[in-house]
């Protein structure tokens, strides 16, 4: 198949979102297809910032990649026109001035002619709205992978969901993120339900001895954050927890591994307050690495005895994934996506988004039993290795695939 993915951001870039669509079209290209990824030069995350010194044009992984500026300073000069926002309603007001706008994209995308287009992630609005009229005019199918965050508002844009009810597949990634799709979307699309993948490989040499030397660790107990540093994460929730942890175990460290906002930054602030609200000597028992290399990311996990990402805004939680990878329990938030990839009791614990106790609770009960949190990270380990291998999860997408472009001639992008 000539297989078409359409992406936000896509290596260097860092990120969930882009170590998903990498392995997938690597893996597909290794299968013998013919996959092109077209993309731009932003950096993920709340970054705006372009990377200049990306090529336009390259070969990574047998995958051909394509990256494009797009027109965002010609789309914020529209939206400043007075009475836009009257005339185009929010949705599609926030669609023009985010972007991304890419016309030489779906030009290449047009002579490109694809059997198939997939457009990862539907929080950016105006690229499902471009490449779902290119697939229409191509007459081939569309499917989308939504990673919806239903605990945010764009996910429940009307827009969002009546472009979604247009595409032939949605690609979602739990069972809980299908149904929420054809319960909002009408009509309702077809529907699947596709796990995150990863790589069993990828963590098999790790050496968490290494770490905890590197920062000071020794013996102690160790409940680690290995994500970007920002609110929605559950950063500042895992920090106000332990504040209740340490009142009963104060000889337990946080390790806080991942990227930062840029200092003073609004996304920043509230990360900063709460570190500043530490005691000095609360503040000593937590240790923040900054940004680490992905071949540092299985040693960091191997370093934890417990791994906790209270997170109130994912669409599946593929680090839940890493940690268990590496034989760690795990502590989420009881949020109805992370509620279907954690088994509560058995391989993590979840709390309440907003109860800082239950949390501090759930915590507590690992650090106190070395033995529950053997069990339950080898339970980790096991369902992860069975359900979750990035082989198992691009036959699926494979599958879907190929069952749309046998049926092409019926599909929605036909029509």
């Amino acid at each position: 198949m000539r297989i078409l993915h359409v992406s936000p951001y896509y290596y260097p870039s860092v990120g969930g979102l882009q170590r998903h669509i990498r392995a997938l079209s690597e893996r597909l290209a290794a299968r013998g297809h013919d996959v092109t990824v077209v993309t731009s030069r932003l950096a993920g995350g709340a970054s705006k910032r372009l990377d200049t010194t990306l090529p336009d044009r390259e070969t990574v992984g047998g995958v051909e990649v394509h990256r494009y500026n797009g027109l965002r300073p010609v789309t914020s000069w529209i939206a400043r026109v007075p009475g836009t926002y009257r005339v185009l309603g929010p949705d599609k007001y926030r669609a023009l001035v985010d972007g991304p706008w890419w016309p030489g994209a779906l030009s290449f995308a047009a002579r490109l002619r694809p059997d198939i287009i997939m457009v990862m992630s539907a929080e950016h609005e105006a690229l499902l709205l471009q490449f779902s009229w290119l697939a229409r005019r191509l007459h081939v199918p569309l499917a989308v992978r939504p990673l919806l965050h239903t605990e945010h508002a764009w996910s429940r844009s009307p827009l969002v969901l009546r472009l979604l009810s247009r595409c032939d597949a949605v690609i979602a990634s739990t069972p809980y993120e299908r149904a929420y799709v054809e319960r909002h979307c009408l009509p309702a699309p077809r529907a699947f339900a596709v796990p995150v993948g990863v790589d069993p490989a990828a963590f098999a040499q790790r050496d968490g001895r290494a770490v905890r030397a590197k920062y000071g660790l020794g013996d102690r107990v160790v409940v680690g954050y290995v994500a970007r540093l920002q609110v929605d994460k559950g950063v500042t929730r895992l920090l106000d927890a332990m504040r209740r942890v340490w009142r009963d175990a104060p000889d337990v460290l946080v390790l806080l591994a991942g990227h930062r906002f840029a200092p003073g930054s609004e996304a920043d602030r509230p990360v900063q307050q709460m570190l500043d609200a530490l005691s000095p000597e609360e503040r000593a028992r937590v240790t923040l690495t900054g940004g680490f290399a992905d071949a540092e990311k299985a040693s960091i996990f191997d370093a934890c005895d417990v791994f906790a990402m209270p997170s109130i805004a994912e669409s599946f939680g593929g680090v839940y994934l890493e940690a268990w990878l590496c034989g760690k329990p795990v502590v989420g938030s009881r949020i109805s996506a992370v509620s279907c990839v954690v088994d509560e009791g058995v391989d993590g614990l979840l709390a309440a988004p907003d109860d800082a106790g239950e949390l501090a609770g759930a915590i507590m009960r690992l650090v106190g039993d070395p033995g529950l949190r053997r069990r339950m990270g080898e339970h980790g380990r096991q369902k992860t290795m069975q359900r979750y291998a990035w082989e198992r999860v691009t036959e699926g997408v494979e599958s879907i695939y190929r069952d749309l472009v046998a049926g092409s001639a019926g599909t929605k992008a036909t029509r």
